[in-house]
């Protein structure tokens, strides 16, 4: 229709212009009816059977097709109409990583907010009174190094660090002219900056680290202190 309209004039001119503008108002709707309707959008959004693999790079084909059909969908009237080929769902559809981060993400959300429920009750009640060392002050030290320190603290970073992405590519999703209100609530659940499983992960770990500091803090056991390696 575009191509024909420079060639038409008069009453055909005005009908084609009227039935491409027509078109263009339901590109939205078109757009996400395809998106909501496809399995392998249903497949990015759902959480995978396992978390996330520490040390497994994030699909970058999958995250750039999430970034792709954003961009086709919030330009809609940038010119001819953007082609969503079938290589983009294929991308979504092979990836695993995006619903197993969000697995990692509900996982490490709730484990961390029972760890900081047991810090809080620890700090309630002082490690080492006076001041002064003492065997449980060694064995809370122990396990901060090696499990804290050495095994969970790596895979936060990498969660954290994939998980930007993710959330930065739903919320683009989210600007998306026509997004149906229950798909638009569903994503902000996911990955808005506040009341969301993005916004709780991230302040359930800054929690957990400032828990972690005051309690090692109390016993001169933080890092850089006198007493922050082991006996």
């Amino acid at each position: 229709m575009q191509d024909c309209q420079p060639h038409l004039q008069g009453a055909a001119a005005e009908r084609l212009q009227g039935l491409y503008q027509q078109k263009r108002a339901q590109m939205p709707a078109v757009f996400w009816n395809a998106l909501n309707a496809s399995s392998e959008f249903e497949h990015l959004l759902r959480a995978a059977r396992h978390s996330l693999p520490s040390g497994q790079p994030m699909d970058q084909q999958a995250l750039a097709a999430l970034q792709r059909l954003a961009l086709i969908g919030q330009t809609p009237h940038a010119g001819p109409p953007r082609p969503v080929s079938d290589e983009l769902f294929q991308a979504l559809q092979r990836n695993h990583s995006l619903a197993q981060l969000l697995t990692s993400l509900l996982s490490l959300q709730q484990s961390l907010e029972r760890g900081n429920v047991l810090l809080r009750a620890r700090l309630q009640r002082p490690l080492c009174p006076g001041g002064y060392d003492n065997p449980r002050a060694q064995a809370v030290l122990r396990v901060f190094q090696r499990y804290y320190a050495g095994q969970l603290q790596p895979y936060l970073a990498e969660v954290e660090q994939q998980g930007q992405a993710w959330q930065q590519a739903l919320q683009a999703l989210r600007q998306t002219p026509g997004i149906p209100p229950a798909l638009d609530e569903y994503l902000a659940r996911l990955s808005a900056t506040e009341h969301s499983l993005w916004q709780s992960f991230q302040a359930s770990r800054q929690a957990h680290i400032e828990h972690w500091q005051a309690l090692l803090r109390s016993c001169q056991m933080a890092p850089g202190q006198p007493r922050w390696r082991l006996r």
